[in-house]
């Protein structure tokens, strides 16, 4: 690891580890002038994801190396259609005169978990797996595209409140194995600011383990 990110015949640096490790070889690999691109979650707790942040705004300004996050959802194309669609009069910072509501659906269901290809322990564990690590950020970060959270030009904050039941089995286990991720999740995700300003949009939450077919699915009205 250590020879890798001081080899000058490189500039980035991808990290597709476990998230466990993320902290250690970002700060590693951005020490070493690299860029950095993550993959996702960006870690498994807060203290390590504000560290990243703070390692990642700390090497820009002084060495202009960069750290980005591979959440493909940006640029999806049913994704930006959608956006177009709810927005059409307010995209790129257009003025927002008329007041609407939106409400959504966001399901992401299971007929098992880990999925088939999924044959690592770790993704069906609590700390580092789960579905709502492993899909669940991909949908999150979605759901702020879609309402401009990146977007430089708008001003107006994004705001995300999240309010949720997470069940998790009931197992017994040692020090030595692995907690068992959620097998359910319902919830309300509330969005303002950004594209919507002071409209609110509503999603209904629902995250299975033990449905007939996967499904992955956003619907706003």
């Amino acid at each position: 690891q250590q020879s890798g990110t001081d080899d000058d015949g490189f500039d980035l640096v991808y990290i597709g580890t476990t998230p466990k490790s993320h902290r250690m070889l970002v700060e590693m690999a951005l020490a070493a002038g690299k860029h950095v691109l993550l993959e996702k979650p960006i870690s498994m707790t807060m203290e390590d994801a504000d560290a990243i942040v703070n390692a990642a705004d700390l090497t820009r300004r002084h060495t202009g190396a960069v750290l980005g996050m591979n959440i493909g959802m940006r640029y999806n194309a049913a994704l930006i259609e959608m956006r177009h669609r709810l927005f059409p009069a307010r995209d790129s910072c257009a003025s927002q005169n008329e007041k609407k509501s939106y409400h959504a659906y966001l399901r992401t269901h299971y007929s098992q978990w880990p999925r088939e290809w999924q044959t690592q322990p770790w993704c069906a564990g609590k700390d580092e797996g789960g579905p709502l690590r492993e899909v669940g950020t991909h949908f999150f970060a979605a759901l702020l595209e879609l309402v401009g959270a990146y977007d430089e030009e708008i001003r107006e904050p994004v705001i995300a409140r999240v309010m949720a039941k997470v069940t998790y089995p009931h197992q017994e286990v040692t020090d030595d194995e692995l907690a068992p991720c959620e097998t359910a999740v319902s919830g309300v995700i509330e969005l303002s600011g950004g594209l919507l300003n002071k409209d609110l949009l509503t999603v209904d939450l629902s995250v299975r383990t033990d449905q007939a077919r996967d499904l992955y699915e956003l619907e706003v009205h």
